[in-house]
């Protein structure tokens, strides 16, 4: 496996040369590595993000590994393999990935009513409720809102009101990941730290939805959109999990989640089939068709699918895009609130033309 450093010096030399910049020409795929990796040196250092973790996949096998920059500005600690980082929405496919192991074990039905299980008091349209089913929360169908009230308070009971429904289209909503965990925790009898543990503590044991993290992985800062530290903050440690955003994780141990999920390891090949089959039309941009899946995003083009998913925390941002068909991916986490301006120099010399996916985000470019 090929491995590529870049410490404190290169990010100093990256930031002392790079103002701000706008969009600049939107470049092609490029197939290269080196010239790839070159590309995203420039594109890293004109993004001012003080740390960016990243791994390719080829054969559904990681290839390659690159560390840039540091984990703090202050303390200069240079990223590594220990950096822990916050995955925000990329929680959200291991959540699905386990579910889509229950199903295979016939503990949950993917059309089965969420309130034939569970109550959940902060929905009052108890109609609309009993339409709701796991298929509906995996791909974004509910009707509920992203987020109602302070999402970090476990404790909230701001009332979550359809804006449609249920069934009817996409609407991306964290609530309704944090209603699918519970009714995943109702139907085992077990918490999601306890669930995670069991299906992929061996995938990912750096890695935890909400415990202390272990003590020779450190923890990255987060920074702002200028590489300094206002409006940055330190990792989150939350109160009680959230399948939505809480997970923390390690670049080996999502990579290692990537290979499954590229090869499908872990599930049937009809529940496999079945995560990865489009629910749901998102939006048609650029020539691509995105829809959603059974907790993760699809892009279609001339060119074939990639599954993707994009995480963000604010001053943490992540990005995975995996083709199962070559068997080639990408997954990239960055400590700034640009991060994901990284999509395009990051992602497409593994899977090709990112962007109606770049695009439909909004996050823009380099």
């Amino acid at each position: 496996m090929l491995r590529t450093v870049f410490a404190f010096v290169a990010l100093v030399v990256g930031l002392s040369a790079c103002g701000d910049q706008g969009s600049g020409p939107r470049r092609e795929p490029v197939k290269n590595l080196l010239t790839a990796h070159f590309n995203l040196v420039e594109a890293w250092g004109a993004s001012r993000i003080p740390g960016l973790v990243l791994a390719r996949l080829e054969d559904c096998s990681v290839s390659e590994t690159e560390l840039f920059g540091v984990t703090d500005i202050d303390t200069r600690e240079p990223m590594s393999d220990l950096t822990a980082m916050e995955a925000a929405s990329l929680s959200k496919p291991v959540l699905a990935y386990m579910l889509m192991q229950l199903v295979d074990e016939g503990v949950v039905d993917l059309d089965e009513a969420i309130a034939d299980t569970i109550d959940w008091p902060r929905i009052r349209d108890q109609e609309a409720y009993r339409a709701l089913t796991p298929r509906m929360l995996l791909s974004h169908q509910s009707g509920l809102p992203n987020w109602a009230g302070d999402s970090g308070n476990p404790d909230r009971e701001d009332p979550l009101k359809f804006s449609f429904n249920p069934g009817k289209k996409f609407a991306y909503s964290g609530e309704g990941y944090g209603l699918l965990q519970a009714f995943v925790e109702a139907k085992t009898g077990k918490g999601l730290e306890t669930l995670f543990r069991e299906r992929m503590g061996e995938v990912m044991p750096l890695s935890t939805y909400d415990t202390l993290l272990p003590k020779r992985v450190e923890p990255a800062f987060g920074h702002g959109n200028k590489g300094g530290k206002k409006k940055g903050r330190t990792i989150g440690q939350p109160t009680v999990p959230h399948a939505a955003y809480s997970l923390r994780t390690v670049l080996p141990d999502y990579a290692r989640f990537a290979e499954h999920l590229c090869r499908g390891e872990g599930l049937s090949a009809e529940s496999f089939a079945a995560f990865q089959e489009p629910q749901v039309r998102v939006a048609r941009k650029s020539g691509g068709e995105i829809s959603w899946a059974l907790g993760i995003g699809r892009m279609d083009n001339d060119d074939g699918t990639v599954l993707f998913h994009w995480g963000d925390n604010g001053a943490f941002k992540a990005f995975i895009a995996v083709a199962p068909d070559t068997g080639r991916g990408v997954v990239f986490f960055a400590n700034a609130r640009s991060g994901l301006k990284l999509i395009e120099p990051a992602g497409e010399p593994s899977v090709g033309d990112l962007d109606p996916v770049i695009d439909w985000l909004g996050y823009g470019r380099p």
